[in-house]
């Protein structure tokens, strides 16, 4: 869909309605497309009749070892044996030419929303193919499948047809479908589905009412030990069902006004960007035709009303309707005998909709959790038209695809096919229903799971989701009559706080359900005193660094109630490993009621003895943060350590490394934190005098806080005060600094000035980090990602945390993330799709931007593109948006931020990822975790009154020495967090100069020989090996995205750098390799 919508349709007076008639315009096929596909389906039914007619009618089927050929063409021979075990008796039948081939489906009806069109075409099969018994035990089911084999075998050679398949029908896994690629050019165009369904008249449909039984128990190696007295077949039923009223339906729904079509393409649309169309218990075209025909015979929908207005009604009517309470029926009047009753369809199916012949239920397979998902998505389209902004709403209604893994904040998969096979056959209910649903036992089981999870998470969960089942997708096994889908999925949307709470409270125990309590949380319950409630049962789970409680219990229930082992369950809820904060800090060794002192506590003693210095010659005014550290946001937050003597001494109360130190010491992360003075520095001339007037007031407070018995050290401009193991780095701010930073070059007061907005920065995501739970995870991981990619200094940390914010200030067409998983893929993907070069990313904090302000901005933005950066991060406080990107990152580096995003994200998505050992075989090989870095805990009574080793980092300095000699030449890349190489891409202004100047054909790597003996003499004792990789060798690694690099980086040599930071001075140079596999996503 989205390539379906032009960029220019928009109007200051109606935007929805011009977009929504350009979308409208946009699905529909042209007039010359209409004619050449109208004219090869009159071309295709004419040879497949009269193919047909020619070899059909002299063939009879005894045996079915020439049908079998044809079946193990497309790996369904076992489909085909399997259903032969269930037929009764002899099976012998004639197979007769068919009467007509009818287009159905959405083609007709003019609902075809895909840009390469699914024409159905239908083949009536003669009564006379039929026995009266056939209905029972699939015998019916064989005889159509027969049909398309003979069909596949003689229509191949067609010239009409460049290739032939048979899958199982999408929505049915009883039935088949041969899918028909037509040559070129309309292979792009148009894909024919074939199926066979017998003539209306060849089956009473009285007959097969929902109470009525037509599968055999005997014939079901499930039902033998069970006492069994009927197998209801209400399923089965239905899936006959729906082709004896195959043309009654679709000459129904053609009467539909040609003024609400359009209004049915809008649902559509809308269903199936949200995956919500296609596949078992979807909503089909059938149910969007006669849900809108539903509410124009309830008055509900005006004829004279435009497409959007109609389709606003339609959300609402469906997010307001309780389909299970209050069900639908356009067949005859309660109680007459030409129909079913409404009862006896609500005795089978979650969901009742009955259509015109009073005997198919529209939604037989739908389940009652994804109608509610439905009305979830409805009431937040709702709210977005009604608050959003126009073109990104319309955009997250109709264009944007909502993976399932992004929708919900948790999500499971359970691969445990067996297990719940064994459960299904325990239980006259539950076998029945496993083989009425043609022994797919997750769409069986679904709704006794989801009943149970229900019961276990109560009020803790504001949504529970399932994937659809696409059967045509599902590849067939040789041992299976019916298709085996991959694992059940399904998602969580939590309440907020809830992943934290571990405590489950129950009834009181003189309460009748304290009883059911019990038995359902079985060894678990226990009696507990509440304040207000008395004693009363229940539930303590105990905490589990690796994952939240909602995967305890997830797991706990599934193991309990369905014999399903925790190793069966997989949930992304651990697949980025975070460590808490927790596990950052040994706990003291003091008894265990003592209080663990937090770097936060640490520096709230130092702010009182700031505020306690009274006999300065100025005025502390203000004492603010500005490390992300205190919010929550940093990698990894500081720990208080001390120094070992082995490798450093003590000069002038600093610990300096020793000259001939085996090893490196670890250094610290000092803690940034702005002081304002109320001293004025306008009357300075200009920076130097500034300077040392900062010096001057370290040393004036140095010599305070000294008397208050803290460590401090004045560094500069700058103060580091020693409390408690942690060092804090205090930033000297003073009135009127901004008339000197205007007076320095351009780029500088950006620099020097930052300090001020960093601090407000700060204090807007303190507050909405308390604000929104996951935020500060979700923060930390994406950070991670990026300093994994070695792209930290191309990025800054305010501009990944605004970019992140986004997502939670604006979260349609999502909720706010509740976890940070579902937070960082949403993350990846608004890197990967949204458009930097048209349109800023406006971060709406407060809510400060009205959509007239937002418009303005964007019309701003476009005049001014040429000269801002390529990543545009909107603020009420920056309304150009160049604050934190105005340096970097560059537009190279951009792209391939952007690019690196979308090879993560498709990764991230595959299915394998939740049901395979994937993951723990990468976060092994610690490409995928999240670490802190090798820091030890100590006892602090022990911290000696020294500095320690601050922020000294012997790579980042050789770092800066390689892009201060060679930054014209070369990009440089660095983990700055647990890097052990740096990434070298050289930029296209020298590749270029090297072509010209490389007349005897040279390779690269001898080109640039002497600049890489110069990396190496630049970090010598640092240095082990350069490896140079070649433009071949990058195209054949499979992590690198070479064709899609573009300009930028064609042809573009990658080498890294190996340094054991912490351990010893070797390093060593390696490949391209490393830019990709480097703690990697992707």
């Amino acid at each position: 869909m989205s390539r379906l919508v032009p960029e220019t349709l928009f109007s200051e007076t109606d935007e929805y309605e011009l977009q929504a008639q350009a979308l409208l315009s946009s699905i529909r096929k042209d007039v010359e497309t209409q004619d050449v596909l109208k004219d090869y389906i009159a071309a295709l039914k004419s040879m497949i009749l009269e193919t047909t007619q020619k070899s059909f009618g002299t063939e009879v089927y005894d045996d079915l070892s020439a049908t079998l050929k044809t079946a193990n063409r497309f790996k369904l021979q076992a489909y085909v044996l399997g259903l032969r075990r269930l037929v009764s008796g002899r099976f012998h039948f004639f197979l007769l030419p068919p009467v007509a081939i009818h287009t159905v489906g959405s083609y007709p009806l003019g609902l075809c929303i895909d840009s390469v069109a699914t024409i159905d075409l239908a083949l009536e099969m003669p009564t006379g193919m039929f026995d009266k018994g056939d209905a029972s035990s699939y015998a019916y089911h064989l005889k159509i499948s027969l049909v398309l084999f003979a069909v596949a075998d003689r229509v191949r050679s067609s010239a009409l047809v460049k290739q032939v398949s048979i899958t199982y029908r999408q929505d049915d896994p009883r039935k088949l479908t041969m899918v028909i690629i037509p040559p070129d050019p309309l292979q792009n165009c148009c894909r024919i589905n074939l199926f066979a369904f017998p003539s209306p008249d060849t089956f009473p449909l009285r007959k097969f009412a929902p109470s009525v039984v037509h599968l055999s128990k005997d014939k079901f190696e499930e039902t033998r030990n069970l006492n069994l007295k009927t197998l209801p077949s209400p399923l089965y039923n239905q899936s006959i069902l729906r082709d004896l009223t195959l043309l009654s339906t679709r000459d129904y729904l053609l009467l539909l006004p040609e003024k609400c079509i359009p209004v049915v393409l809008l649902l559509r649309a809308w269903l199936r960007c949200r995956h919500l169309d296609r596949g078992y218990g979807g909503l089909s075209c059938t149910f969007a035709a006669m849900f809108v025909s539903h509410l124009l015979k309830a008055k509900q929908l005006h004829e004279g009303a435009s497409p959007w207005s109609n389709f606003k009604v339609v959300l609402s009517a469906i997010a307001q309707l309780n389909l299970k309470a209050m069900p639908i029926s356009f067949g005859p009047k309660e109680g007459d005998a030409s129909s079913a009753p409404i009862a006896s369809f609500q005795e089978y199916f979650e969901l009742v909709f009955i259509d015109p012949t009073g005997f198919v239920n529209v939604c037989s397979d739908c389940t009652e959790t994804i109608w509610k998902q439905v009305q979830h998505e409805a009431s937040l389209s709702l709210q977005a038209i009604s608050e959003g902004q126009p073109d990104l709403t319309f955009i997250g209604l109709f264009q944007q695809q909502l993976p399932f893994a992004e929708k919900f904040d948790i999500c499971f998969t359970i691969n445990a096919h067996d297990c719940l096979r064994k459960f299904a056959c325990t239980s006259v209910q539950t076998c029945s229903r496993y083989v009425d649903s043609a022994l797919v036992v997750y769409e069986s089981l679904w709704p006794k799971i989801q009943s149970t999870l229900c019961q276990a998470f109560g009020d803790r969960i504001l949504l529970i989701g399932k994937t659809l089942i696409d059967f045509s997708k599902v590849n067939p096994k040789d041992d299976s009559i019916f298709p085996e889908p991959s694992p059940l999925v399904f998602g969580l949307l939590m309440e907020s706080n809830s992943q934290t709470d571990r405590l489950i409270r129950g009834p009181r125990t003189d309460e009748p359900q304290a009883a059911k309590f019990r038995e359902f949380w079985g060894e678990l319950s226990h009696l507990r005193k509440f304040q207000g409630h008395g004693t009363c049962e229940a539930v303590l789970f105990d905490e589990d660094q690796r994952s939240t409680v909602t995967v305890s219990i997830v797991e706990y229930i599934m193991q309990r109630h369905f014999s399903i082992p925790k190793g069966a369950i997989r949930s992304n809820d651990s697949l980025i490993v975070y460590p808490p904060k927790s596990a950052f800090r040994k706990k003291p060794k003091a008894a265990g009621h003592a209080k663990e002192q937090t770097f936060k506590d640490t520096f709230d003693q130092v702010e009182k003895k700031l505020n306690l210095l009274s006999e300065l010659p100025f005025n502390i005014i203000d004492v603010a943060k500005l490390s992300p550290a205190f919010y929550d946001c940093e990698i990894n937050p500081p720990v208080a350590s001390q120094e070992s003597q082995k490798f450093v001494d003590i000069v002038f109360d600093c610990a300096v490394p020793k000259w001939n130190a085996s090893q490196l010491p670890p250094w610290r992360q000092s803690l940034e934190v702005l002081v304002s003075i109320n001293l004025n520095a306008k009357h300075l001339k200009d920076m130097s005098e500034l300077r040392r007037l900062k010096q001057a007031v370290c040393l004036i407070i140095s010599d305070g806080l000294k008397k208050l018995k803290c460590t401090t050290k004045p560094f500069g401009c700058d103060l580091l005060v020693l409390e408690e193991g942690y060092v804090f780095r205090l930033l000297i701010r003073c009135i009127g600094e901004e008339s000197i930073h205007e007076a320095l070059p351009e780029g500088g007061e950006l620099a020097v000035d930052l300090n001020k907005s960093r601090a407000s920065h700060v204090r807007h995501m303190t507050s909405l980090c308390n604000h929104f739970e996951a935020l500060a995870s979700t923060i930390r991981t994406a950070k991670q990602w990026i300093s994994c990619r070695m792209l930290s200094d191309y990025l800054r940390d305010e501009a990944v945390e605004l970019i992140v914010l986004s997502l939670f200030l604006d979260p349609f067409p999502y909720t706010s993330p509740r976890h940070h998983f579902s937070g960082f893929l949403r993350f990846l993907r608004l890197l990967a799709t949204y458009d930097w070069t048209f349109n800023p990313l406006v971060v709406n904090i407060g809510g400060q931007f009205k959509n007239d302000d937002i418009a303005e901005i964007k019309g701003e933005f476009r005049n001014l593109r040429p000269t801002l950066p390529p990543f545009c991060l909107v603020t009420p406080e920056d309304r150009l948006g160049n604050r934190w990107t105005q340096q970097q990152p560059c537009a190279p580096v951009a792209d391939w931020i952007c690019r690196l995003a979308r090879n993560a994200i498709d990764q991230l998505e595959k299915p394998a990822v939740l049901t395979t050992t994937y993951w723990k075989n990468r976060l092994a090989e610690g490409k995928v975790t999240c670490r802190q870095r090798p820091q030890e805990a100590i006892d602090m009574s022990h911290t000696p009154l020294a500095i320690p080793v601050i922020d000294f980092n012997s790579v980042s300095l050789y770092l800066r020495d390689l892009r201060e000699t060679y930054g014209q030449l070369a990009l440089f890349f660095y983990n700055h967090w647990q890097g052990t190489s740096i990434g070298v891409i050289w930029k296209p202004s020298f590749l270029s100069m090297l072509r010209k100047n490389n007349a005897d054909n040279k390779t690269l790597s001898e080109a640039a020989n002497e600049i890489i003996k110069g990396f190496y003499h630049l970090g010598a004792g640092l240095v082990q090996k350069i490896i140079i990789f070649e433009w071949a060798q990058l195209q054949n690694c499979p992590e690198c995205d070479t064709s899609r690099q573009g300009a930028y980086y064609s042809s573009s040599v990658l080498c890294s750098l190996r340094s054991h930071i912490l351990a010893t001075r070797e390093m060593q140079f390696c490949g391209a390799t490393d830019i990709c596999k480097l703690n990697d996503l992707t």
